[in-house]
């Protein structure tokens, strides 16, 4: 696995990654408690229209600096985005974790760690001293 910085034009790689998922258990705050509770639900698996769509919502609401790519070999298995500086936060030393997914056929295999360890690592490279999930 190969984690790295995607450039603008690889930003349309997005659309290789399977983001389906069957959801069976849900979490919720609950008087002080996380709670898990019964909860059907369905993603399916985006097209390149859908990435498209949500790329340009992230980026006009979330403002991500830089996206991230976990590659097995030539295929974009996983991505994770950051913001440097989240704004209106009490620190203005708060990085922002913006997005994070993982194709299907990869969950549950180190890909997300990887990223977020990467993520952190430039995080505070930045001067971050914190970051919102």
């Amino acid at each position: 696995m190969i984690i790295r910085t995607l450039a603008p034009n690889e930003l349309s790689k997005l659309s290789e990654i399977d983001v389906s998922e069957e959801v069976t258990l849900a979490y919720r705050w609950h008087n002080g408690i996380l709670e898990s509770f019964p909860r059907q639900s369905a993603r399916p698996k985006w097209s390149a229209a859908d990435w498209a769509t949500h790329l340009a919502e992230w980026q006009h609401n979330l403002h991500p600096d830089l996206w991230l790519g976990a590659f097995d070999n030539d295929r974009l298995v996983g991505a994770a985005s950051l913001r440097y500086r989240l704004p209106g936060m009490p620190s203005a030393r708060m990085a922002q974790l913006t997005t994070l997914h993982i194709d299907k056929a990869y969950r549950r295999q180190g890909v997300a760690r990887q990223l977020f360890a990467e993520i952190k690592r430039l995080a505070k490279e930045s001067g971050a001293t914190s970051i919102y999930v």
